[in-house]
């Protein structure tokens, strides 16, 4: 620059400096300057009346830049953990540097390798880190894309199952592959549990890397019912036996009822127990294996009891059966 007012125009200008620098702009500069670029740089300005002259230096300082660096993450599983990091590739400084942080859902931080804990979907994205050296304060950028997979949808619900009874536990998933606590790996397995029991689900996505999610119900074992049944067979008049065999209930609950047959219907008609137990009557004497059918009217659950009717004999002794002779003495 010309500090003196009284020339305006006509004038030159000479640069030399380091690493054989020169020009003739007025105010030149140097793209992507190396280090090497520092030193004393000399402007000789010249006026074209006179050819008088005047020169000037300034001593310059190239700081070495820092070079940002954010490598390639895997994705990460939603409600995981992101590990984000970063370095300077430049050797020459290795101290001396400060870290910036900025990303999705407002993210920033001031660590050199930040965490994000519970990610959410949400936190997907574009992260950048700036590298800032304490000499000159220069800068370096770099970013990362980092991608979050959801986790598979999951219900799981327990039906109240009867102790002994089959139920079929069925989850409502987007999942890819099963693992359930009995080793099955089906999307839906049959259980027949005789107290409450749990089963584990894991389910895992089709994703890179896969998800999982896992879940464990509890299901209700609701007691059957019981009962003793006392098989009452058929009387005798004389030699001959009746057909008045019987059906006895011992040892119910009041919300118990009770159907029987032989065999037993698909759907039996259910009855309150009478009062003494009796709930069969006149039954025909012969070897009948009855299925009598107890239900708990609160739980609905049921259990079948097996009633074997025998035969009665009717043997009596000869002159007191009939037929028998009579004779008519004095």
């Amino acid at each position: 620059m010309n500090t003196n007012g009284s020339i305006t125009t006509g004038l030159s200008y000479s640069w030399s400096g380091p690493n054989s620098f020169s020009s003739t702009a007025q105010n030149p500069s140097i793209p992507n300057a190396t280090v090497a670029a520092g030193g004393i740089y000399t402007v000789t300005i010249t006026s074209a009346t006179g050819g008088c002259t005047s020169t000037a230096t300034v001593n310059v300082t190239v700081n070495q830049t820092p070079i940002a660096s954010a490598p390639a993450l895997a994705a990460v599983c939603e409600s995981g953990t992101l590990n984000l990091a970063s370095s300077n590739t430049n050797g020459s400084i290795t101290t001396g540097l400060s870290y910036s942080w900025s990303g999705p859902s407002s993210f920033s931080s001031t660590l050199q390798n930040p965490t994000r804990t519970n990610v959410t979907l949400a936190m997907g994205g574009i992260y950048t880190v700036t590298i800032t050296s304490a000499t000159g304060g220069c800068t370096s950028t770099a970013t990362v894309n980092i991608t979050i997979n959801p986790l598979p949808t999951l219900t799981l619900t327990a039906p109240s199952v009867c102790a002994g009874t089959t139920t079929v536990l069925t989850p409502t998933t987007n999942a890819a592959t099963f693992l359930w606590s009995t080793g099955a790996t089906t999307s839906t397995i049959s259980v027949s549990p005789t107290e409450p029991t749990g089963y584990t689900l894991t389910v895992t996505s089709a994703s890179s890397p896969a998800c999982s999610v896992t879940k464990t119900v509890w299901l209700d074992v609701k007691a059957l019912p019981t009962a003793e049944v006392i098989v009452i067979p058929s009387l005798c008049l004389g030699s001959v036996a009746q057909n008045n065999g019987q059906l006895m209930l011992n040892k119910y609950r009041d919300t118990d009822q009770v159907a029987y047959g032989s065999p037993i219907a698909a759907s039996p008609t259910f009855a309150s127990v009478p009062a003494g137990g009796i709930f069969a009557s006149g039954l025909a004497n012969a070897a009948t294996t009855y299925t009598v059918r107890l239900k708990n009217t609160v739980t609905s659950c049921t259990n079948d009891i097996t009633a074997i009717m025998p035969i009665t004999s009717c043997p009596c002794p000869a002159g007191y059966c009939e037929p028998a002779t009579i004779v008519k003495t004095k």
